[in-house]
């Protein structure tokens, strides 16, 4: 399973993916967590993730 996200909400799903990513305006606290930050903000940065599950 794979979660990106910004929000405290999505924070609680951390622990339950393999890979957890988030865009360059997510909270502080999510970008401290995530595996991979987007240096995109918003869809360009959802965008930029999935373009690296790819790879």
């Amino acid at each position: 399973m794979i979660s990106r996200g910004g929000t405290e909400r999505r924070h609680e799903l951390f622990h339950r993916v393999e890979f957890f990513a988030c865009p360059a305006n997510a909270e502080p606290e999510i970008k401290n967590s995530a595996g991979n930050v987007s240096p995109f903000e918003a869809i360009e940065g959802v965008i930029d993730i999935l373009s690296h599950l790819n790879e």
